[in-house]
């Protein structure tokens, strides 16, 4: 699964796929649009894909998965739990911006989180999480 980490709440570190960015920075923002289907240039990936916009920034998350027959998965209920973690991913943020549907989450703020240690000025997002308590 391909996944910018979704938090639940504020993270004092950040840890992604193991490793911890000990360097990054947090701006604040909105879930410009949202979307779940297949991926335009690769139709057997399928998945959600969040646009978010902040201080004159502009930056997407994916969560999604390779539906394509010849994917070959490293262990058999692998494709079940990768399936079950994007419903997971899509129920979290709804509980958590108290919506019903995905069309509603526009608009939602959102606190996102870029790792600074990279040669890019602005940073690569590596997570964000739903402003709660402004809601």
């Amino acid at each position: 699964m391909n996944n910018n980490s979704f938090f639940r709440e504020k993270p004092k570190s950040i840890t992604v796929d193991g490793k911890e960015y000990i360097k990054f920075k947090s701006e604040l923002g909105k879930i410009d649009s949202i979307e779940f289907g297949k991926c335009y240039d690769y139709p057997f990936i399928l998945g959600v894909k969040i646009s978010f916009k902040g201080d004159g920034t502009g930056v997407f998350s994916d969560v999604s998965m390779n539906m394509g027959e010849t994917c070959k998965w490293d262990y058999p209920k692998q494709r079940q739990e990768t399936a079950e973690d994007i419903m997971q991913f899509i129920y979290d943020i709804l509980e958590d911006a108290k919506k019903q549907n995905l069309s509603q989450l526009e608009g939602v703020p959102v606190e996102m989180y870029f790792n600074m240690e990279t040669n890019f000025i602005l940073g690569i997002l590596i997570g964000f999480r739903i402003l709660k308590e402004v809601l």
